[in-house]
């Protein structure tokens, strides 16, 4: 009997050491979960992001100012190809003070201002200008070959000024009549006439003084008809 007390007590004893171990052991704490941070801007950052905006606005202008001024002083040197550049602008205004800038140095000399021209229309991109395009009618019309005839009317219609188009097809015409264009043909007179006219921007050729074009090239087509035949 006092056997069985001893193991009794033995084994209660036990066990309350065993409680008493687990209940000291550190039991796993539960993540504590933080508030996510609030956005807060400020009172004033509307105000703020359109500072911002106005000051890279700002930069973008001043950079493209720069641009411009670059290509002017560029063309002022005579480099042709600032025309390229300034024609990738978009805008026609300042085009035409490259173009003019460009003109303006050679200074009236006339190969110079051929070199231009040519560049131009060579180029079939670049536009010329009523005013440029009517100096070099006043110089080709001098010495007209069959290079010149052909540059002076795609010069003309690449100034989309009808009326300069117009004096550049009468002049042809008038020294193709009197046999100064010897090495051109009525019907290769024709197609420079008519390719030229397709030069012409678009804009213009649908518009009220386009008719004229038009009627233009019916004139030379009639004018020719009538005329003797001449061969290629």
């Amino acid at each position: 009997m006092n056997t069985i007390l001893i193991i009794s007590v033995f084994l209660l004893a036990v066990v309350a050491f065993a409680f008493h171990r687990w209940n000291r052991q550190p039991q796993p704490k539960e993540p504590i979960t933080l508030p996510e941070p609030r956005s807060f801007d400020g009172l004033f950052a509307e105000r703020h992001a359109e500072g911002a905006k106005l000051l890279a606005q700002a930069e973008a202008e001043r950079r493209l100012e720069e641009e411009r001024r670059h290509l002017i002083e560029r063309a002022v040197q005579g480099d042709e190809t600032a025309l390229y550049e300034a024609h990738n602008f978009g805008d026609a205004a300042f085009y035409r003070e490259v173009l003019q800038s460009l003109v303006s140095q050679a200074d009236g000399r006339e190969e110079m201002l051929r070199s231009i021209a040519e560049y131009i229309v060579d180029s079939r991109v670049l536009r010329s200008s009523g005013e440029f395009a009517k100096t070099m009618i006043g110089h080709w019309v001098k010495s007209l070959d069959q290079r010149s005839f052909a540059d002076m009317l795609y010069l003309a219609a690449l100034s989309d000024d009808v009326a300069i188009f117009k004096r550049a097809v009468e002049v042809s015409a008038q020294r193709f009549g009197a046999g100064r264009l010897p090495q051109v043909s009525a019907r290769d007179f024709l197609a420079t006439v008519e390719s030229a006219y397709w030069l012409v921007a678009t804009e213009v050729r649908y518009s009220g003084s386009g008719f004229l074009l038009k009627r233009l090239i019916a004139d030379v087509r009639r004018e020719l008809a009538a005329a003797p035949r001449r061969s290629a």
